[in-house]
């Protein structure tokens, strides 16, 4: 049998132009939970100006962690209920709300309960965002890279093999 012969009138039409992606998937998610990032950068004037251990510094972050648990563990039901959209801006506002609530913040017992919320509202964002990002791929054709916890640089990639 003979292999058949492509010609430029039997290869595939091109694929029809896609619109740019919103321009929130082109901010990492880790600017969208800034959160989960901003403790490491902050704990040494915190535990400076706040008397802290070593232990209870580890623990704070342990308490947002465990927070962020339960959001993911949370989530499924979260998205029964609302759209991936609503899910990542609602936590994005409860984070940024959070954030700002620890400055007001005088003993390490409410501490330890912002950052076990913060952690929550950072895990709705993520998997919110994460969400989205997975649906815009899905629906248009866009390929994204993917590198630990942000969306890369490339979120205008086309891949079509």
């Amino acid at each position: 049998m003979r292999a058949a012969r492509h010609t430029a009138s039997q290869q595939p039409p091109p694929p029809p132009p896609s619109s740019p992606p919103p321009p929130w998937l082109s901010v990492p998610p880790s600017r969208w939970a800034l959160a989960r990032f901003s403790y490491a950068l902050l704990l040494p004037p915190m535990r400076a100006d706040l008397g802290w251990s070593y232990t209870t510094a580890g623990a704070m972050n342990t308490v947002n962690a465990a927070g962020y648990l339960v959001g993911a563990l949370l989530a499924p039901r979260w998205l029964a209920r609302h759209d991936a959209r609503a899910l990542m801006l609602a936590g994005m506002l409860a984070a940024a709300a959070l954030l700002a609530a620890h400055g007001l913040a005088t003993h390490d017992a409410a501490l330890y309960a912002l950052r076990g919320m913060t952690g929550v509202a950072s895990a709705a964002t993520f998997i919110g965002g994460g969400l989205l990002a997975a649906q815009l791929a899905s629906d248009t054709g866009l390929g994204l890279g993917l590198a630990g916890d942000s969306v890369g640089p490339a979120p205008n990639t086309r891949f079509d093999h």
